[in-house]
């Protein structure tokens, strides 16, 4: 008998381990805060515009296709209101961000994992209403590109993990790709515990710069966030 039920914890601790990170849901919620420093050849204008903290939402979910391969789909706003500047007259400060996406990573060896994601971005951009009343619009970008990740694997006790992202961008309205693409990058870092009914807490912090330097309407955006993290792992 005590081999028997020794064989049942072993056949379900094993197909516990298996089926651990089979499916994952990922709820972000937090502060970012904004920097855009943008200027257009046209009027010979520039201007740098920063926000204070906005909040931002962000959920994602995961499910493995394979043993080694798994796929993300995930989406977020971010609620934006940028700060008067005195450089310019903001007629229209508010603008609401979406990003939404598919991503298609690699467990490696180890804590590491690899993955490759495609998504849509909106970046703020600013425009020239009068020679002395301005406006921030948005803009929509195409983004693909690389990401790496380090992180516990284990689901005991504190957790840690750690990323870098790379990726080129294009405008969705299309354009010379020469003049209206652009690059960007990303890293991230994140501290957490696992709480009641197996859900994981972390903290995570994220700092993202996004580029179109030989764009006529150049621009920088630089966005640092932190926020709480929660996953639900079945």
């Amino acid at each position: 008998m005590k081999l028997i039920v020794l064989l049942l914890l072993i056949s379900c601790s094993t197909w516990a381990q298996r089926n651990r990170e089979s499916r994952d849901f990922s709820f972000e919620y937090g502060v970012t805060h904004h920097a855009l420093e943008a200027s257009e050849k046209v009027n010979d204008t520039s201007v740098t515009l920063t926000t204070s903290q906005d909040p931002y939402w962000l959920a994602s979910f995961s499910f493995k296709f394979t043993r080694n391969f798994a796929l993300k789909i995930f989406g977020g706003i971010n609620l934006v209101t940028f700060n008067k500047s005195e450089d310019a007259n903001l007629t229209e400060r508010e603008q609401i961000l979406n990003q939404f996406g598919l991503e298609i990573f690699k467990k490696s060896k180890g804590i590491a994992r690899n993955g490759f994601f495609v998504m849509q971005q909106d970046h703020p951009q600013y425009i020239v209403l009068t020679p002395t009343d301005f406006a921030v619009t948005k803009k929509s970008f195409l983004q693909a590109g690389w990401h790496f990740s380090l992180g516990q694997r284990r689901r005991i006790g504190f957790l840690w993990g750690l990323g870098i992202k790379a990726f080129a961008m294009a405008p969705v309205e299309g354009g010379n790709i020469a003049t209206v693409a652009g690059a960007g990058g990303e890293g991230y870092a994140r501290l957490g515990w696992v709480g009641p009914l197996g859900l994981l807490y972390q903290l995570k912090g994220t700092y993202q710069s996004a580029t179109t330097p030989n764009s006529d309407s150049k621009f920088t955006h630089e966005i640092i966030s932190y926020c709480l993290q929660i996953n639900l792992t079945f």
